[in-house]
């Protein structure tokens, strides 16, 4: 069975949108939830993560025996985001603990990673964290995914994001599978290659 290697990549983005006041629902990497110093409070649900898979033409890739992938299937452990200041280090913002069919989010289909309240100010990096067990199906046959260091460093998108008091960022991770994926005599290696986008509210 051939084992197949994911690499984290570092992808780019741009800008925001609009909410209300709320909850502080945010921690950090020490579990120690975060508030606004203003007032104690957060707008609720200012960031939004979406995922979805770039369309996925017919032919677009095939294993070496001419078989193209059924499914693509990730699972995603938290989304994480980093302060320009980095006073907090990593904080994670959501852990949905899922398992998501890259193939299947395709024509406009959509997963939710994240819809939480972040303090406002500037953010320079979003990563992914994924589950050490991953596949990739080609004709019902499931083959290991392996992501290096994906519990531990995981895959990360870097950006430069100014959250205001008030607004809401929206932003979809898009997967290119037809371009991510590589094979060699020994293996398959999967280089997941992202697009961000921003949608203003």
């Amino acid at each position: 069975m051939k084992k197949l290697l994911l690499f984290p990549l570092m992808a780019l983005l741009v800008v925001a949108g609009c909410g209300q006041k709320g909850e502080d629902v945010l921690t950090n990497n020490n579990g120690t939830s975060i508030t606004d110093p203003s007032d104690g409070t957060l707008d609720p649900d200012n960031f939004v993560l979406y995922a979805t898979t770039a369309s996925y033409g017919e032919g677009a890739y095939s294993s070496p025996e001419g078989i193209e992938p059924e499914n693509i299937n990730l699972t995603v452990v938290s989304v994480q985001l980093r302060k320009a200041d980095d006073s907090l280090g990593w904080i994670t913002v959501a852990e949905p603990n899922a398992t998501y069919d890259f193939l299947q989010l395709v024509d406009g289909v959509t997963a939710e990673l994240a819809s939480v309240a972040i303090e406002p100010g500037r953010y320079t990096m979003l990563r992914i964290i994924v589950a050490e067990t991953n596949e990739i199906v080609f004709d019902g046959t499931s083959e290991s995914l392996t992501v290096p260091s994906g519990t531990e460093t995981g895959v990360k998108l870097s950006f430069n994001v100014v959250i205001e008091g008030g607004e809401t960022l929206t932003a979809t991770i898009e997967f290119d599978a037809a371009t991510s994926i590589i094979s060699t005599e020994q293996d398959y290696l999967l280089r997941p290659a992202f697009r961000l986008l921003i949608d203003s509210e």
